[in-house]
């Protein structure tokens, strides 16, 4: 009897997966083809849907055979609806075009109430605008100090404090890499060039499991995945020189960004002959390579 019961629970289990399909892929910008996180993919007419990873990637599970319209919908960016024919499992690189959203005055008035305190999930995206007319910042230690919550100490104290917290409890990530000195000295110069971050993530509570252990907060920092064409940044400062190049190829993008960074204009204004030469270099890279629209390879460093 128990074999029966076995046997019988085998071939559900098959029967549901064979009248199943998946639906995965890269949510990426029309322009800049710049993987895009968190937005939000739903099926029409039913009640399934996901939103996007922070590297751009979307997985839809246990759907039902046949023809359905996809849509792609984020803040900022056209709704996109496609129609896709799910009798197999697909793979799908969707596109999204920008889109300026025209707001009209709003007034808002309220009698005055009494409120009950409510502590939110704590978490801020910081995105960096890669344009002309809106220039990155000179380094991206000088970010950590003016998001919200988190707060310096002074005296040239790379300390930063959040909810009463000890700075060793912070965590610092580069594409999910874990950075345990995100500055060269002080509060003057990052570990990375702020030419190659795409966005910065700050969370305050609600880690998830991988991160239980943390106390305090957490920033991570995603490194661009290059644009379509070839292109370039230059930055020159008394202090420091820097060049970023997007290097795009047939299946893929690569990026190649690096800096050389000498304080010693700063130093020699200190009447002291006890300071060293002080100087350092900085380096950062990363390759993606499409093997699909299920699939890709991403190494950074």
């Amino acid at each position: 009897m128990k074999i029966i019961i076995l046997l019988l629970s085998c071939f559900t289990i098959c029967l549901s997966n064979l009248s199943a399909t998946m639906l995965n892929g890269h949510i990426r910008d029309k322009e800049t083809k710049e993987l895009i996180p968190f937005v939000n993919v739903m099926i029409k007419g039913t009640q399934q849907g996901t939103i996007s990873d922070e590297h751009g990637y979307y997985e839809i599970t246990n759907i039902k055979k046949g023809k359905y319209t996809i849509i792609y919908s984020l803040i900022g960016y056209k709704p996109l609806y496609k129609e896709i024919d799910l009798t197999v499992d697909r793979g799908y690189t969707a596109y999204l075009e920008r889109e300026v959203i025209m707001l009209q005055g709003i007034t808002v008035w309220d009698l005055m109430k009494k409120y009950k305190m409510q502590i939110p999930i704590a978490k801020e995206i910081i995105s960096i605008e890669h344009e002309i007319e809106k220039p990155v910042p000179a380094d991206t230690s000088y970010l950590y100090p003016i998001i919200p919550q988190i707060k310096s100490v002074p005296d040239f104290d790379y300390g930063l404090y959040t909810f009463e917290n000890s700075p060793e409890h912070k965590l610092f990530l580069l594409d999910d890499i874990s950075i345990f000195n995100p500055t060269h000295i002080v509060q003057g110069f990052g570990t990375f060039n702020a030419q190659s971050v795409d966005n910065i993530t700050k969370t305050l509570a609600g880690y998830n499991s991988s991160f239980r252990e943390r106390l305090s907060y957490m920033v991570s920092a995603c490194t661009r995945s290059g644009k379509e064409k070839f292109s370039g940044i230059t930055k020159t400062s008394a202090f420091d020189n820097g060049i970023t190049i997007d290097l795009p190829f047939k299946y893929g993008s690569s990026l190649v960004s690096g800096r050389v960074v000498y304080p010693e204009p700063l130093l020699k204004s200190i009447e002291s002959d006890n300071f060293p030469s002080y100087y350092f270099y900085d380096a950062n890279s990363k390759l993606d390579i499409l093997l699909g629209n299920k699939d890709n390879i991403t190494i950074s460093g």
